[in-house]
């Protein structure tokens, strides 16, 4: 079994993190303690030099953490800084998520957007996962799924957008779930659409008449239509041979 202080992060691969460095300096306040004796010395110095950015202000987390954790008693002695809170226009990252989860294509340039939130180290380490196996030629979406527990999991707002067209990407049935829970505004209306392709390309015809009316050039109308159509002689729709014409499919004799 993994104990927790076997996944602390070593100390060059904190100093060449981009954590900051109230993080770099825990670590190294750790791994000395751990390491007694073996402790390059020469990490000393790269503990000053934390210590004079630190100086310039912590998170308040780092305070409640000296408190609770003796070995890091140092960190609560820096000023502390209020994260500043920054308002991201999410506009055009939502709209341009109107793809089919299915167009790996479209995803990969859709992951390439800035996040309309701050991700954690974790997150954007599970993101940057997916977005080198899109990279990579053949894409592996099963892999995807592991990458993404925990840290790409249980979001909320626009952060449970991106897990839910990742899982429908992945094609999972946890998907439609993830989906189905966003409701209102812009957002709920767009998660309703992926949702409602997943339903109908199961087999799920409730919203059939809805889907081929669906008139967007965008790739997620797109796909509704084309969906929607293929499944017109399940549908029970009574058609007329103009239409028939229109949308290119059989006419029902």
């Amino acid at each position: 079994m993994t104990r927790i202080e076997d996944r602390l992060a070593g100390s060059v691969e904190a100093l060449r993190s981009s954590e900051p460095a109230a993080y770099k300096l825990a670590v190294l306040t750790i791994q000395r303690e751990r390491m007694g004796t073996s402790w390059d010395s020469s990490w000393d110095s790269e503990m000053d030099s934390l210590r004079v950015e630190c100086e310039q202000g912590v998170h308040p987390v780092w305070r409640r953490m000296a408190r609770e954790a003796p070995l890091l008693g140092e960190l609560g002695g820096f000023p502390v800084v209020e994260p500043e809170i920054v308002e991201i226009d999410s506009t055009d990252w939502v709209q341009a998520a109107r793809f089919d989860p299915l167009d790996h294509t479209e995803l990969k340039k859709w992951l390439s957007m800035e996040l309309p939130f701050k991700a954690s180290s974790q997150q954007a380490l599970a993101l940057n996962k997916i977005k080198r196996d899109l990279s990579g030629g053949r894409a592996r979406p099963d892999r995807w799924l592991n990458w993404m527990r925990p840290p790409l999991r249980g979001l909320r707002g626009e952060g449970a957008l991106l897990e839910g067209i990742l899982l429908a990407s992945a094609l999972s049935d946890e998907a439609r779930e993830v989906l189905e829970g966003l409701e209102g505004g812009v957002l709920g209306e767009l998660s309703g659409g992926h949702s409602m392709l997943i339903r109908i390309r199961s087999g799920d015809l409730t919203d059939w008449e809805v889907c081929t009316k669906r008139y967007g050039d965008d790739g997620l109308s797109r796909s509704l239509r084309i969906a929607a159509w293929r499944r017109v002689g399940d549908s029970g729709a009574e058609l007329s041979a103009e239409t028939c014409s229109k949308e290119r499919v059989p006419y029902p004799k």
